[in-house]
């Protein structure tokens, strides 16, 4: 059985929408991601229910404008969300950073 050490994030320069944006991702990495990863990685598995739940969130559409059911966030808030999933798993953040930059790209 693994420790999991409840990460906190340095909010320094993020006002409040930022932080909660980011607390909403560390909580979603910590439950959701975090305790699963090492057993998907040794198992090749892709968490495709995980990244659903992520997408309920609007993890998987963070530029896309909201004409297109996007979220219409920035760069910023984009990367505290990106770098709490990461907490969880670096490889499941890597992914939605690309989902998400094609999806940018398909809106734009």
């Amino acid at each position: 059985m693994y420790n999991i050490v409840v990460a906190t994030l340095d909010p320094i320069g993020l006002n409040e929408d930022q932080i909660s944006i980011q607390n909403t991702a560390l909580d979603f990495a910590t439950k959701n991601v975090l305790p699963y990863s090492s057993e998907w990685d040794k198992k090749h598995f892709f968490p495709v229910e995980t990244y659903r739940e992520a997408a309920k969130l609007g993890f998987a559409a963070l530029y896309a404008t909201p004409d297109y059911g996007g979220c219409g966030l920035g760069r910023l808030e984009a990367s505290t969300i990106f770098e709490a999933l990461a907490y969880g798993c670096p490889s499941f953040s890597a992914y939605l950073t690309v989902h998400n930059m094609v999806t940018w790209i398909i809106d734009t």
